[in-house]
């Protein structure tokens, strides 16, 4: 009964709910207020409905979806530059977000989504080995680069995570590498260029901020949020304060965005913190084990790049608390609250799981034909 009520992968259900309830408990804890508890919970409970939905909707129906989804995702940007959120309590540099239907939405974390589906459905329909460079341009490049030049001055860091996962996704369709390299070159020479520019003729860039994060980083110098997580995990060790005991959540700056992980460790030690890393290892494992079974390259594609995406978020999320990396203000998906990451990461997870559920032992043979 329960194959037929929750279609896919039982072990990636198992870890997006373990990491649901996992939020439950930690952010409860950050909670200052029973609003924004919750304003979570609701965010949560939604996200996994649309995780529900979407792992019972065929991933083919998405291949032209895709366009739409990804020409959306433009449009909201473009909403967000020309009329950016104003600034609101409790909202993470609204400049970020626009409001859709009274819900505060972050249209970045849509295209990272609309982009690994459209270069999946790109790549999957032309043979980019026969293809010249305009071509290539139109259908590769210039998706990856609008996307890339909308995000990149308001969150350079999910800006940086796009091009890394749209390059995995082009590496893994066996893309030329010199092509690769080139256009990693090219955007290489585009950022330098975009940063100056940012740098010369705007008041309100965060060319500034980028600057001092790196610079800090580079000299060795924590920043205050880095200082306070890494005490909170010092503090937890290997037995951790217990549930809710955290004492460095009332000073930590998005301790229940940002740098939950440093809180996750200071509750429930270092032992917590392993878990919950061999969580999303555990769930990228599964994802390559999953694509060993599938033949067809949309799906396959979309599968990694949609994994990817995630598990890369979440090891951006934790090197900052960990100080191995500058900050980037990445959420921990599903993890940390947060409406847009979880609504976007549970139909993401959704799609992967409808993969898995359409190339399991029962159906292969027919998905082949």
């Amino acid at each position: 009964m329960l194959n037929n009520y929750l279609r896919g992968d039982k072990f990636i259900w198992f870890i997006a709910i373990f990491l649901a309830c996992t939020s439950c408990l930690v952010v409860f804890t950050c909670s200052e207020s029973v609003k924004n508890l919750f304003n979570h919970l609701f965010h949560l409970t939604s996200g996994l409905s649309l995780m529900f939905l979407f792992s019972r909707v065929h991933y083919k129906y998405l291949t032209n979806g895709s366009l739409l989804f990804f020409i959306f995702s433009i449009i909201l940007l473009l909403i967000v530059i020309i009329k950016p959120l104003p600034d609101v309590e409790g909202i993470i540099d609204a400049r970020r977000w626009i409001k859709i239907f009274g819900l505060n939405f972050q249209p970045s974390e849509l295209a990272k989504f609309s982009l690994v589906l459209l270069l999946s459905r790109n790549l999957s329909i032309f043979d980019h080995k026969s293809l010249n460079f305009k071509d290539h341009f139109k259908f590769f490049y210039f998706p990856i680069l609008i996307s890339f030049a909308l995000i990149f001055k308001t969150n350079g860091s999910t800006a940086l995570i796009i091009l890394i996962s749209s390059l995995i996704v082009l590496f893994i369709s066996e893309f030329n590498i010199k092509k690769i390299f080139k256009f990693l070159f090219l955007n290489a020479l585009l950022i330098l260029i975009g940063i100056f520019i940012l740098s010369q003729f705007t008041s309100n860039s965060r060319v500034g901020t980028w600057k001092s994060r790196i610079n800090n980083f580079i000299s060795g110098e924590s920043s205050y949020q880095v200082n306070i997580s890494k005490k909170a995990i010092a503090t937890g060790k290997w037995s951790g304060l217990g549930p809710g005991k955290s004492v460095q959540k009332h000073v930590l700056p998005h301790a229940s965005s940002d740098f939950i992980f440093a809180i996750i460790i200071e509750e429930y030690s270092i032992v917590g913190g392993i878990l919950i890393l061999g969580l999303y290892i555990s769930f990228l494992i599964r994802i390559l084990a999953i694509s060993l079974r599938i033949k067809l390259m949309f799906p396959y594609l979309l599968l990694i790049g949609l994994g990817v995406l995630i598990v890369f978020q979440a090891f951006l999320n934790m090197s900052v608390s960990l100080g191995i990396v500058p900050v980037t203000g990445q959420t921990l998906p599903l993890i940390s609250k947060g409406g847009s990451s979880i609504w976007i990461t549970s139909i993401a997870i959704g799609i992967i799981l409808n993969i898995s559920h359409q190339f399991n032992k029962k159906n292969i043979n027919h998905e082949k034909q």
